[in-house]
């Protein structure tokens, strides 16, 4: 019955294997039954605790990703309403420049008023409003509005004015990479509407 049980603990040994010499526990003739059971009932509790492990380490990872991911994309759901709402250009006069005034993307360089040289035409003036603040915090989300306007030197005529909203920011924090944007879709259409090239208007057929 001796010899019976010894084999049995040896079988057991196989399949538990519980560290605490050399990072294992070894089932040997002389190891009373009661012991391996111990064993067994270790490797359990001890199977059960890696698992609730893994189980908070996935959560902790889903709320560090998972909480800016959907705090961003509901402000760029706002982004786009207020976009549809207040977004976009006003041209009040269209302006026909020559084709060397604009660059391989078909737009014009318009300084801001405080870079005007005595050769240029024209300046623009750039409001920031903080709607959701900005914060010098690494990670912080900012929402902003931004109103530009494009004046005529000659005669300080307002020609074309345009409003965008943009979010910047808002990623999980310790990812060292440049903070992700989203803003107005049609941003890229701002200069090309108040001047038109020279060239197409004589291309242009006549009415």
């Amino acid at each position: 019955m001796g010899a019976r049980k010894s084999r049995c603990c040896w079988k057991v040994l196989l399949l538990v294997q519980i560290g605490r010499s050399n990072g294992f526990i070894y089932c040997t003739r002389n190891t009373p039954p009661n012991e391996v059971g111990g064993m067994m009932v270790l490797k359990i509790w001890w199977s059960i605790r890696s698992f609730w492990i893994s189980i908070f380490i996935l959560l902790l990872f889903s709320l560090w990703l998972g909480l800016p991911t959907y705090r961003k994309w509901k402000v760029d759901r706002l982004v786009d309403e207020l976009c549809t709402k207040d977004g976009g250009s006003k041209v009040y006069e269209t302006v026909i420049l020559p084709v060397e005034k604009f660059d391989g993307l078909g737009l014009v360089y318009v300084p801001p008023q405080s870079d005007v040289k005595p050769t240029d035409e024209y300046y623009e003036t750039n409001k920031i409003t903080w709607i959701i603040p900005e914060s010098n915090k690494f990670g912080s989300l900012d929402l902003f509005r931004s109103h530009t306007k494009i004046y005529r030197i000659a005669d300080g005529k307002l020609i074309s004015e345009h409003v965008s909203y943009a979010r910047r920011g808002g990623d999980p924090i310790l990812i060292p990479v440049h903070p992700s944007s989203y803003s107005c879709k049609d941003k890229s259409q701002y200069y090309k509407q108040p001047f038109i090239k020279h060239d197409r208007v004589k291309n242009e057929p006549t009415k």
